[in-house]
């Protein structure tokens, strides 16, 4: 928000309204009158409610930074105040200032004031900002109104705000729900918020918060948290200890009249965690909560290698621990779960869920097995479960209860796949097998996914209906009357809507019985992640983003203090949960770097040809806006190549423009035109209407962009590199984006433009084409004039009919002595094995292969799967690869597990293993420099190698390491780093001073 924008609210906004007013009197009166009145106030009240918000973000970085100077001046910090750091006469609970203005306009005033406060979990700083309204523009006399906002945020060891700053931003990897709270893992760390009359938040108190809160760190320093559930009052984490998978602990918090703490007694909340007795020496796999009752216990999975490898403590009201006695009193430490008629039979246990009054697991042969009460009625025994809410009767005399596990749905019932999670809430079963999903037991409200209408109870697991064909399910959640499933990273709910908690933007009981529905337009633009539902809310993780919704009365359970329902998906309003600037996505051109940063592009580096977009051609050293068109636009990708960048745009009607910008000798800018450099954005012409953007590669000196699932070209075509049919194909250049023909029956879905050579998946296929130099087309031979004119399917060594997920071809060279020898090579990613394959040159070990060599014409399969190596070096192996991304001459990987790994040439420490030797040997990069914290790695969701340097998104922060010569790593100077160094400074577009208070 900037000031000129300030001035068209206060000035632009007030004459229509007069006259819209004025027409309302003489057509309807008093009543319309006063309608138009309320409307306005409530259009003030957001707008200045806003502004004190971002006045209490102003006032915590400021609040930070004299924490971490210890001044008791502001007067070196900038801008100057000239108001005091600290108040010496408050000795616990300093106060910074009186209150101090960020920004004074018109008639109103915003201003904050920060106290800290110290904690458990380390200081704690809040802010209020406040907004004053006046009479006059003067601001002077009694205000006549004021709007605020109160804000807190855990201080970081440097003393700055955890919550501001982009070198401490949060992703959030996890989110859990249960009936009136839910928590979120971010960074090892957990947040918590709903009802704490139990202590189930662990905030060191009994008071209820309608955002998030840290939970108070009782284990050891040196430990980090991998994994949180949700009970009905209590929450639980998996904590690891020195990094190690193999020490690791669980710890609970809340509720504990039932044992459910696991510490040995039953009786006595805790609001603080503690931990659970009975798993010393185990090392935990998987940790699962009923989420309904507090009967329901809490059990875990270890990695032992016998069958019996679960653990339960908790409710035992009906046997659900599963230690075969009679006894059902409550647990009160982690009681293994026994088999004394040995049904497991050497079966180990992978999946494990507990409902309302009754456990279920799954083995590694498919079935799964049962105790408890409730159980679904094994079809193959005459004392099956008969259960009286499922409409059954008794006739056999079979117990109501079993006390130990029993063979209950064997695997022939999910298609005989194997079932990889298991979900439960209150009498209903719900599992992935195969990729999809299937739920079985209570189906009130069409909660089982049957279809529509359907209610009926079911013993049996049955598929869940209408969830999207072709798309695997990878989560699944279930309360005791809705369910929520993850397919291709979009989130799909079914069952009850009372309380709007299927997220389709309205309440309306139970008119979608059993039929799955996309939740809201909100996630359209991004992955989802995690799902927990509760009762009467459920949240989910969207790009490292928590969103709730659901009705929420007492505004405690959407994370969002101001809200009292919402329908469809709302982000949290604490900041500690999420970025200023959350980085989305990352390209690495020649000299330069660009980012989708809060759905702005920032570039920065080299800008000799305007390829930082900022209208004029002075390289930057830190991250910029890119100004003009793409300032008010949401971006949604980008691309860096040789001297330009391009970058796709959302539109409100959801479809896509491509906007380009820098050198454009050749057209690869796509406007038309041949005038270069161009220094601003300017639109790509000859892209059809209403398409979404969904590839998008700048090379040398042409551009590809898959739009609606085809392909289109532009720029230089001096290697035949845009693979065009007919006259086109022998044209030197095309100045607007023209289709290739010969993929048109295709669905493609990746793109890579490299120096005078492309490739593409199209159908799971690839095809390439261009420049043939060193074999990098792929099929199989080395003549360097045997320029490829139209796309060719490479099928050539390793990759034969094998299906390919994403593709990658090598940038030009930024070398003096144009070293091309040492060029241009390929990787792609196999989709099903996931393991590289790469080809083409290998002068600088680019190759990864463990040799050197020259080049290798025909694609092959990286050692990444051979036995396992040191933690530094050849780190991939039995890691799926998700993402690979070329370089010049050295290349890198991203697999499943978030490890990175680079290889080839380093002689300007651009592989990040802090050192320039060349390697043919992949090296892990996250054991490296900033991106290690506390001896943790970062979660890494993104990478991107340019010519000699490599860029990777953590945390949704940017890390960058190798060659810096144009500042194209964005660290604030111009010197070489072998290790990842963390992005610390953005620089924004028409700025005001309440905006730069995040810079203070």
């Amino acid at each position: 928000m900037s000031i000129s924008n300030n001035k068209q609210f206060n000035n632009g906004f007030v004459l229509p309204a007069i006259i819209a007013l004025s027409l309302a009197i003489m057509i309807s009166g008093v009543t319309v009158m006063q309608v138009i009145a309320s409307t306005s106030r409530d259009l003030n009240a957001q707008y200045f409610t806003s502004v004190a918000k971002e006045a209490a973000e102003a006032g915590l970085v400021k609040g930070g930074r004299c924490v971490s100077s210890n001044q008791l001046s502001w007067a070196s910090l900038t801008p100057d105040p000239n108001r005091e750091c600290s108040d010496p006469t408050i000795a616990t609970t300093p106060a910074f200032g009186p209150a101090a203005t960020v920004m004074a306009q018109d008639n109103w005033r915003s201003t904050f004031s920060v106290t800290q406060d110290s904690s458990n979990i380390g200081p704690i700083l809040y802010s209020e900002g406040t907004v004053y309204i006046y009479r006059n523009n003067t601001r002077t006399g009694p205000y006549i109104a004021k709007y605020t906002k109160k804000i807190n945020s855990v201080l970081s060891s440097t003393g700055n705000p955890g919550n501001i700053s982009a070198s401490t931003s949060r992703s959030v990897t996890k989110v859990a729900s249960g009936g009136d709270h839910s928590c979120a893992l971010s960074g090892g760390e957990v947040y918590c918020w709903g009802k704490n009359a139990d202590g189930q938040l662990g905030t060191a108190n009994f008071v209820s918060s309608g955002d998030p809160l840290p939970v108070q760190r009782a284990w050891p320093a040196n430990a980090k948290v991998t994994d949180v559930e949700v009970g009905a009052e209590v929450s639980c984490a998996i904590v690891e200890l020195d990094n190690s998978p193999n020490q690791n602990q669980v710890w609970c918090w809340g509720k504990n009249d039932m044992g459910q703490l696991g510490i040995g007694s039953a009786g006595g909340n805790s609001n603080v965690p503690v931990r659970v007795q009975g798993l010393a020496g185990k090392r935990i796999v998987e940790l699962a909560e009923g989420t309904f009752v507090t009967s329901a216990p809490a059990c875990v999975l270890t990695d032992e290698v016998d069958d019996v490898n679960a653990y339960c403590w908790g409710g035992n009201s009906h046997a659900q621990i599963g230690n075969n006695t009679a006894n059902t009193s409550p647990e009160t430490t982690a009681s293994r779960v026994q088999d004394p008629n040995n049904v497991f039979n050497g079966r180990q246990i992978v999946a494990i869920s507990a409902n309302n009054y009754s456990t279920c697991s799954a083995t590694d042969d498919g079935a799964v097995y049962c105790w408890g009460w409730s159980v679904p009625r094994d079809e193959f025994s005459p004392c099956g479960f008969s259960l009286e809410f499922f409409g059954l009767n008794n006739a056999q005399g079979c117990p109501l209860t079993w006390t130990y596990p029993r063979v209950q749905i064997p695997a022939s019932f999910f298609n005989n796949q194997p079932v990889t999670k298991l979900a439960a809430g209150g009498w209903t079963n719900c599992a992935i097998a195969g990729g999809d999903a299937y739920c079985w037991g209570n189906n009130v409200n069409g909660v089982l996914g049957l279809g529509n209408g359907n209610n009926t109870n079911t013993r049996r697991p049955n598929k869940v209906n209408g969830l999207p064909a072709g798309q695997p399910v990878t989560d699944i959640d279930v309360d005791s009357n809705t369910a929520c499933a993850i397919t291709g990273g979009q989130l799909y709910c079914w069952g009850y809507n009372q309380f709007g908690q299927l997220g389709i933007g309205s309440a309306n009981g139970n008119a979608v019985n059993g039929v799955p529905r996309q939740v809201a337009d909100t996630f359209q633009d991004k992955v989802v992640t995690s799902i927990g539902t509760g009762f009467r809310h459920e949240c989910a993780v969207a790009t490292g983003v928590v969103y709730c919704w659901g009705d929420d009365p007492n505004k405690l359970l959407i994370g969002n203090s101001t809200t009292s329902r919402s329908y469809v998906p709302v982000e949290t309003s604490n900041p500690l949960l999420k970025s200023k600037y959350p980085a989305i996505g990352i390209a690495a051109g020649t000299r330069h770097t660009c980012s989708v940063l809060n759905d702005r592009v920032f570039c920065w580096g080299d800008n000799s040809y305007g390829q930082l977009g900022n209208g004029d051609t002075t390289a930057r050293n830190v991250p910029e806006q890119v100004p003009g068109a793409l300032s008010a636009m949401t971006a949604s990708r980008i691309t860096a190549g040789d001297d330009y960048s391009c970058a796709s745009t959302t539109a409100a009607d959801g479809y896509d423009q491509v906007y380009c910008w820098g050198r454009n000798d050749a057209g690869q800018l796509g406007n038309d035109t041949t005038t270069s450099p161009q220094t601003t954005p300017t639109l790509v012409k000859g892209l059809p209407n209403n398409i979404k953007v969904t590839g998008l590669s700048a090379g040398e000196n042409s551009t590809c962009a898959i739009a609606s699932k085809k392909v289109y070209c532009w720029g230089g075509n001096n290697y035949k590199q845009l693979g065009l049919s007919g006259g086109a194909a022998n044209a030197a250049r095309q100045l607007r984006a023209t289709e290739v023909t010969a993929l048109s029956s295709k669905v493609s879905t990746s793109i890579s433009v490299g120096y005078y050579s492309a490739c593409a998946v199209a159908n799971t296929e690839l095809w390439c084409w261009g420049r043939n130099y060193h074999g990098v087309i792929g099929v199989g031979d080395n003549d360097t004039d045997a320029n490829i004119y139209t796309p060719t399917r490479v099928n050539a060594g390793v990759i034969g009919s094998k299906r390919v997920a994403s593709v990658s071809v090598s940038k030009r060279i930024d070398d003096t002595n144009n070293d091309i020898d040492n060029g241009p090579f390929a990787c792609a990613v196999l989709q099903a094995e996931k393991n590289t394959v790469c080809w083409g040159s290998s002068g600088s070990r680019q190759l990864g292969d463990g040799v050197q060599r020259t080049f290798n014409f025909i694609p092959f399969r990286l050692p990444f799967v051979s036995a396992a190596v040191n933690a530094n070096s050849g780190a991939l192996a039995n890691q799926p690869v998700s993402t690979i991304s070329v370089g010049g001459r050295h290349a890198c990987s991203l697999s499943d597990n978030t490890t990175v790994v680079c290889w080839g040439n380093s002689t300007d420490g651009q592989i990040g293993n802090g050192n320039i030797n060349n390697s043919s040997n992949p090296a892990r990069i996250n054991t490296y420099g900033d991106l290690v914290v506390g001896g943790a790695s970062r979660y890494v969701t993104a990478i991107a190698a340019g010519d000699a340097h490599t860029c990777a998104i953590a945390d949704s922060a940017i890390f960058c390491w190798g060659k810096n010569n144009k500042g194209q790593l964005g660290v604030g100077d111009n010197a070489t780093y072998s290790t990842p160094k963390l992005i610390t400074s953005y620089n924004t577009v028409n700025s005001s001073p309440l905006e730069t208070g995040i810079r203070y």
